[in-house]
């Protein structure tokens, strides 16, 4: 396959349920990159705001959409990747947007090395509304690739790009799903999964995200104060120790 061919092989899949006032600056955000996306999906997991009003109104040309009803992420992701046959993929929440450069910047790991299988940057931290001090951080750090801090810590960004190849993501359920049915750290799991395989993952030094912190965030689930819940945490560690060099307990 030529280098031409392998850009032009990305399709980014947006998931949403009940994010639909923020839709438009999504996707706008990946109408407009320097390197266009081959394909956009809107995967429109059982919304019942304005979601798929947004999508008819003014996308439905552009972007590709589809109805499901999962009430995960993981599981409306992975029926994203099944739409499309192209070689990397990139998901992204409704609920952010992305740099104009984002998909310049981020293919250039894949195309120098056969072996990245992930390839991360850093995130613009935006707080939105009244509700927002529970997430606890002001800055996303830069930290290069250490599988075995990866399994300690989730460092990554929200918006991963994916080789195709490495992805695999339907085998089980994925993260912490907590007694009101929610998931949290399905991410984290499924970067934990992949790493775990022997594929590398390359920092893009660059804050190429834009992550809303806001009153209905999906992963305020994961937090117990201002720290992940360390037993949802500890649930992860726990499921890929084997995996990993690490010698100390989770």
């Amino acid at each position: 396959m030529t280098e031409r061919k392998e850009i032009s092989s990305t399709t980014a899949i947006v998931t949403c349920h009940n994010y639909g006032r923020y839709l438009p600056q999504c996707l706008d955000s990946l109408l407009n990159q320097t390197l266009p996306f081959k394909n956009i999906i809107l995967v429109d997991d059982a919304s019942d705001d304005e979601t798929h009003d947004v999508w008819e109104r003014q996308y439905q040309d552009r972007v590709g959409y589809a109805r499901v009803d999962f009430g995960s992420q993981m599981k409306a992701r992975h029926f994203g990747v099944e739409q499309t046959e192209s070689s990397y993929i990139v998901c992204v929440d409704a609920d952010d947007w992305l740099s104009a450069t984002y998909h310049q910047r981020m293919i250039e790991p894949f195309l120098e090395d056969p072996e990245v299988g992930l390839a991360y940057c850093g995130m613009e931290i935006v707080r939105e509304g009244d509700d927002h001090n529970w997430f606890p951080y002001t800055c996303h750090a830069l930290i290069p690739f250490d599988p075995d801090l990866l399994w300690r810590q989730n460092y990554f960004s929200t918006a991963v790009m994916i080789r195709r190849s490495a992805w695999l993501g339907a085998e089980r359920e994925y993260g912490v799903r907590f007694p009101n049915g929610k998931y949290a750290l399905e991410d984290w799991d499924h970067w934990l999964e992949i790493t775990g395989r022997g594929w590398t993952a390359r920092l893009v030094s660059e804050r190429l995200i834009f992550y809303r912190i806001h009153g209905q965030n999906t992963s305020r689930a994961s937090f117990t104060g201002d720290t992940y819940d360390e037993d949802a945490s500890r649930q992860v560690r726990q499921r890929h120790a084997h995996r990993f060099r690490a010698s100390s307990k989770p």
